[in-house]
């Protein structure tokens, strides 16, 4: 397929993440698709980190921005989104990596269907693409925040930035403020499953993922919201409410065991 020239920024926020911040700017210059800027974001005072990112031979433009103070995931995104100079965002945290096709894979996604204000892949899914909108998204949280890319100028800045009062599941509440039709809004199979996210498997266990009750916490919140902004009826926003509880109770079950 013949893709138009689609230019991406790529907003990464960044907390210790001196052991993985390099690998994952390797995978930013290996993209087999173009980069046309990175926004950093260091959320705190880290000087061996910055000292990396200076360091670093880079062959695309990079702005970094720094935060006096650690003010948590939502805020480093927010800035750097802000701090964009284009329509198309990926995000990419410090401690992932991308293979070299996913950005290419993403982008052609955005071409092929141009009314998309979100495309971002599942680490599991049937189906090998999937339009989803808040009731969907409700029940399954498919966005992977590293696999996914926006769009700006579709979405409005008023409504693109996550919810600075979360310090989990920020990411399902932003997915369920975009995703309101179920057309503008797909999800795709990433056929490498597990194997650019995180450091060893699909839970970072030391990492805010690990943290499996107050994620269960953030993510009946952001339910709660949608259905507060009629995007979800009192039926959906309860089947989805303990639809959430099970799986909670499953996976908390299942970490027992590890």
């Amino acid at each position: 397929m013949r893709m138009n020239k689609i230019r991406v920024s790529v907003v990464t926020p960044v907390y210790k993440a001196e052991k993985t911040i390099v690998r994952m700017l390797d995978s930013l210059h290996n993209q087999s698709y173009p980069i046309d800027e990175i926004v950093l974001v260091l959320d705190g005072i880290q000087p061996v980190i910055k000292q990396l990112i200076l360091d670093y031979d880079w062959k695309f433009e990079y702005k970094l921005i720094q935060l006096e103070q650690n003010q948590g995931v939502s805020k480093a995104r927010n800035e750097g989104i802000s701090n964009t100079r284009n329509d198309y965002i990926a995000f990419l945290d410090a401690d992932d990596f991308w293979e070299e096709n996913i950005l290419e894979s993403l982008v052609e996604k955005m071409n092929e269907f141009p009314e998309l204000k979100l495309v971002s892949m599942a680490l599991s899914m049937k189906e090998k693409q999937l339009f989803v909108g808040s009731k969907k998204l409700a029940f399954n949280n498919f966005p992977t925040t590293s696999f996914t890319m926006v769009n700006k100028s579709k979405i409005g800045l008023n409504i693109l930035n996550f919810n600075e009062e979360m310090s989990h599941s920020e990411d399902f509440d932003l997915w369920l403020r975009i995703c309101t039709s179920n057309k503008e809004c797909l999800i795709i199979r990433n056929a490498s499953d597990c194997l650019t996210y995180k450091t060893e498997n699909c839970f970072n266990h030391e990492g805010l993922s690990g943290n499996l009750v107050e994620m269960e916490k953030g993510e009946l919140k952001a339910i709660n919201g949608a259905r507060k902004r009629n995007e979800l009826s009192l039926f959906v926003a309860c089947s989805a409410y303990i639809y959430s509880i099970l799986k909670f109770i499953r996976r908390y079950l299942l970490s027992l065991r590890r």
